[in-house]
């Protein structure tokens, strides 16, 4: 069953060339070996099964590490001590492979996989509690320039924005609203303290 473009869980079979589990896995590792510690590169980047597939390991997230080449060559498929492996599966369900679902599935209903920095809008009007913000939408339409993509088996265009430049848009819309808001909270004491002036001083003005 293919799964590439499917939500996940920690027990979901995923082949090792799916590119969505490569990514999620390289980023929460932080691109270092589970063994050793060293730093990899995304190019050079080998994901292990902790318990070989040879002896009943499972092709899922509970059992994929990120592996530097040497390590992964060298197991080849060979058991390490049981006590060792039971540990480094324990510690990867643990401390690793809740994370590496989350940004999977995040990456799939993102697609930030597609365009590395760029962010679809909706996506971040959600998360800025801005979805029915038609001014903001607005702006972004207005003021930035998006890359358009079509999802499979989507007929419309999703917008893809810039997300250094959404977030710098959001901070000054935020900003002006805080002005506006002060503005408005000011205006109606400057009134009345017209008034009062034009009361102490006798003086009638029909406008105010």
């Amino acid at each position: 069953m293919n799964n590439s473009h499917h939500l996940v869980s920690e027990t979901t079979e995923l082949q090792l060339n799916n590119k969505f589990l490569r990514l999620a896995i390289y980023k929460v590792f932080n691109g270092k070996c589970f063994y050793t510690g060293r730093s990899v590169s995304f190019a050079n980047m080998h994901i292990d099964h902790i318990v070989p597939k040879s002896k009943g390991g499972e092709n899922n997230i509970n059992n994929y590490v990120l592996s530097c080449q040497d390590i992964n060559l060298m197991k080849n498929g060979h058991f390490i001590h049981k006590d060792l492996v039971a540990i480094a599966v324990q510690t990867n369900i643990s401390l690793f492979a809740p994370n590496v679902v989350n940004v999977y599935n995040d990456l799939i209903m993102n697609e930030n996989i597609l365009i590395e920095g760029y962010v679809e809008l909706n996506f971040f009007l959600h998360k800025h509690k801005l979805q029915n913000d038609a001014t903001f939408r607005q702006k972004c339409y207005t003021k930035l320039i998006p890359i358009k993509m079509k999802k499979e088996g989507q007929r419309r265009n999703k917008l893809f924005y810039k997300e250094l430049e959404l977030s710098r848009l959001f901070k000054n819309y935020k900003n002006s609203e805080k002005v506006i808001s002060g503005a408005s909270v000011k205006l109606p004491a400057m009134v009345g303290a017209l008034k009062r002036k034009y009361k102490t001083s006798g003086i009638v003005h029909s406008s105010i």
